[in-house]
């Protein structure tokens, strides 16, 4: 009901604002969750390699296969193994990591325009005259707008990661019983 209350003030002062800081948070949270899923993906691409990295790893460092390495001249091709495995690990996770990077600077840079917006706009009002204590009421209040359009979405976002989480340990223990699809 407060969030309606702040969506007609901030409408009489102009309805464009109230389109631009949704429209901004929407997009803000399309990159971010574009960005998310493909960390998601990249994920479920890593958990075979890191196993495999693993086996090297322990297969290296257990002292009951040592003679077997030498006698058979296995090292070189377990470290071969290992660096491929590195390779692809570090380079899967960078690539995860640079997305990341892009989105969030995709986010800042529009919340940046949006806000030079909006402030344009209650800026520009103050040029025809506006008193200081509507000025206060109207700034005060699209700052809490888009903070709360901001945290609804982180939490609308958090609840979508974690039914992700849980629905890939159901598959991953096949509980279908418990699947909220059917």
């Amino acid at each position: 009901l407060a969030l309606l209350g702040l969506v007609f003030l901030i409408s009489v002062l102009n309805p464009v604002i109230v389109v631009l800081l949704i429209s901004g948070v929407l997009l803000n949270w399309h990159f971010l969750n574009q960005a998310k899923a493909f960390e998601v993906n990249q994920r479920n691409d890593i958990a075979p390699l890191e196993r495999k990295m693993e086996y090297v790893t322990n297969t290296l460092s257990d002292s009951a296969y040592a003679k077997d390495i030498r006698l058979y001249r296995l090292l070189p091709f377990f470290i071969r193994e290992f660096n491929a495995l590195l390779n692809d690990l570090i380079s899967r996770k960078d690539q995860s990591h640079q997305k990341q990077l892009n989105a969030r600077i995709v986010a800042a840079g529009i919340t940046f325009a949006t806000e030079i917006a909006t402030y344009f706009f209650l800026f520009q009002r103050v040029g025809k005259g506006m008193e200081i204590g509507d000025f206060l009421m109207y700034f005060f209040a699209i700052m809490a707008f888009s903070t709360t359009l901001r945290q609804i979405i982180d939490d609308i976002t958090n609840i979508m990661n974690y039914t992700q989480c849980i629905d890939d340990v159901q598959k991953f223990l096949a509980l279908e019983e418990f699947s909220h699809d059917g």
